[in-house]
């Protein structure tokens, strides 16, 4: 989960810009076995509740997409992990919604230290360092 709070000292609930969670994103993987790679295309769905302090008619939402063998090890190969950012257009009534990102293909060459069969795909939120915090300190409770 993301929450994101306005700028400014206050961090309780009225203070919120706005919350959303990743829901399963639709997608399919192919592994291509005489071209040795695989490709993936998916949507990062994203449950959004705007905030009392959401004004802007845009928000940002920065997530990752990682590639990974099981048990989270991650790949350190290049293109096995993205940056992206959603934009999204709130409603305008603020009521809670459901966003589906533009879409993201990924081609990625299988050599073979890599199964095929071993791998997931990771989604979640770049998160800065007080979002974390914030994030660890709800869970406790």
């Amino acid at each position: 989960m993301i929450t994101a709070f306005r700028d400014g000292p206050g961090r309780d609930i009225t203070d919120i810009q706005f919350k959303a969670r990743i829901v399963a994103p639709p997608g399919e993987c192919e592994y291509l076995l005489e071209e040795k790679r695989m490709a993936m295309s998916f949507q990062v769905v994203f449950d959004i509740e705007p905030g009392p302090t959401a004004e802007a008619a845009q928000i940002r939402i920065p997530y990752f997409v990682a590639i990974v063998k099981k048990g989270n090890v991650l790949i350190e190969k290049p293109g096995y992990k993205g940056n992206f950012e959603a934009v999204v257009t709130l409603p305008e009534r603020r009521t809670a919604f459901r966003y589906q990102d533009a879409p993201i293909e990924i081609d990625l060459p299988i050599g073979d230290e890599i199964n095929p069969r071993e791998i997931e795909i990771l989604f979640g939120f770049q998160l800065t360092e007080e979002q974390l915090n914030y994030n660890r300190a709800q869970f406790r409770r």
